[in-house]
């Protein structure tokens, strides 16, 4: 969205750079109009390409995403807990929101929580894919299937 929203407006401010030239008595020079027209090209351009390398489609967004625990601390943190419990309770079908709350309590070493999360996220939802995650089994010191 923010992709959109920053290409939108250089292109804006670029085509009304352009376009000075109609209203103006003076026209643009030769150097002027490359210049915008790099700039109009380069912007988006770049952060395509910063999507492509960074971004993700399947990325959730907050609270499904949790943040490293060095970026926040364990009250911050914990702050998140309630409405994901919340939503949980709403629909505990949702696999992403359950990675979460365990990612969360992971995060804030809350080993035995987040065991009895994985433990209820796996009788709520019908076919997990990222709870079968031998990654996470074996960070929750679980046996690896």
């Amino acid at each position: 969205m923010i992709f959109w929203i920053n290409t939108a407006v250089v292109t804006a401010v670029t085509v009304a750079f352009l376009w000075r030239s109609v209203l103006l008595p003076k026209p643009l020079d030769r150097t002027a109009k490359i210049a915008a027209i790099l700039i109009m090209l380069f912007v988006p351009l770049m952060a395509l390409g910063l999507y492509a390398v960074n971004g993700s489609v399947d990325m959730p967004d907050f609270p499904a995403r949790v943040l490293p625990a060095d970026q926040q601390s364990n009250e911050q943190l914990l702050l998140q807990e309630r409405p994901l419990i919340r939503k949980l309770r709403h629909d505990p079908t949702q696999e992403k929101l359950w990675i979460a709350l365990i990612t969360l309590y992971i995060q804030t070493d809350q080993m035995d929580q987040a065991r009895q999360a994985y433990a209820d996220a796996i009788k709520s939802v019908s076919h997990p894919k990222q709870l079968n995650d031998p990654t996470l089994r074996k960070t929750l010191s679980l046996p690896v299937r």
